[in-house]
């Protein structure tokens, strides 16, 4: 695609940015550019200081939502500026979406704004401060969507684009997370139809395979021997974006089972019709790889010592039949630890 910025580029400047796995991404190596992590990110002054001005009112999931429809505005400006494809909604339908869920999809979409960001005009912006605690705030939401939304910005300036005037932003009848997911995934999606280098199957595969030394490390930690897992059936040429979105959902659906079972409160996510889907994209695929991540983290966190994990140095694969013998492992360990957690005997009832 080519950007009518490019002649006024710095030589050099223009960077080829890989997506990193989403433990990568919140601790502090988002497309090479400085984060912070802070549990204390929005605690409040010292009570003995100085009274001030009342502070401001709470942050609500409402106003993350009308952050997301600034953002889609940015960025519908900036995709007629560089001609891009305008994309349809996400590909899958959620339900029960929580804090947690939404604030890693937002980093992703922060990632891909700062990746458009270094495609147009070389640089990727300051630092951000994510929260690292257990359970996000909307504070903690909307502080990453304004930082995708000052990235996008910027592009928007930098193609001398006047802004659309700001009108009321209409909301849903109820604004609830499942809303803010919906309209994060809908914002990464259309961002990845602008970038230049976008995200492939090795993105994928990284994801996978972190999902799926949380699930090892979790079967090691119950002493289910390699012996007693199940093996992978031999592969298969010709495997699509799509084959590795369905599988992965599926492997999504028994995650979930695991963590309901664990007493965890989990996201429901779906595939939709063929026909409301359209095509699935590689992107799409890692959006589904990064929730899967994130609830897979849940897991390890209620079942077992999350200090326990070993990162594998097996290399990454590059192809979309990488990434499907990859989430293959994910779908056959995650069946084993399912299998191995309702073989324990029951608790015995209380007298």
């Amino acid at each position: 695609m080519c950007s009518p910025l490019r002649a006024r580029r710095a030589a050099g400047a223009r960077r080829r940015l890989a997506f990193a796995p989403l433990a990568a991404l919140l601790c502090g190596a988002l497309l090479g550019a400085p984060l912070s992590a802070s549990a204390d990110a929005d605690a409040p002054t010292d009570a003995n200081a100085e009274a001030g001005p009342p502070p401001p009112p709470p942050v609500e999931t409402a106003d993350v939502f009308r952050a997301l429809a600034v953002l889609a505005d940015e960025i519908e400006l900036v995709r007629d500026a560089l001609g891009a494809p305008r994309v349809a909604g996400p590909a899958i339908r959620v339900a029960n979406a929580g804090r947690r869920e939404v604030f890693h999809q937002a980093v992703g979409l922060l990632a891909r704004a700062r990746r458009l960001s270094a495609e147009q005009l070389g640089e990727v912006g300051g630092p951000v401060t994510l929260s690292d605690r257990e359970e996000q705030t909307p504070a903690d939401v909307l502080r990453v969507v304004e930082a995708a939304i000052e990235r996008v910005r910027h592009v928007r300036e930098g193609h001398e684009l006047t802004a659309r005037p700001l009108g009321a932003t209409p909301l849903p009848v109820e604004v609830d997370e499942t809303a803010v997911y919906h309209a994060v995934l809908a914002a990464s999606r259309q961002l990845d139809a602008m970038l230049e280098t976008r995200i492939a199957p090795a993105d994928v595969d990284a994801q996978v395979a972190f999902a799926v030394a949380h699930v090892e490390a979790l079967l090691d930690a119950m002493a289910v021997p390699s012996e007693g897992r199940r093996a992978l059936a031999a592969p298969r040429p010709g495997r699509t974006s799509r084959d590795v979105h369905a599988l992965l959902l599926d492997a999504f659906a028994i995650a979930r089972r695991v963590g309901t079972d664990a007493g965890l409160e989990m996201l429901d996510a779906r595939p939709l019709p063929d026909a409301e889907a359209g095509s699935i994209t590689d992107a799409d695929v890692y959006d589904v790889a990064t929730l899967l991540v994130s609830e897979v983290v849940r897991i390890q966190e209620r079942l077992g010592d999350a200090s326990a994990l070993v990162a594998s140095d097996a290399p990454l694969g590059e192809t979309q039949a990488d990434a499907y013998r990859s989430t293959e492992r994910l779908h056959a360990r995650l069946a084993d630890l399912e299998a191995r957690l309702r073989a324990r005997p029951a608790a015995p009832a209380p007298r």
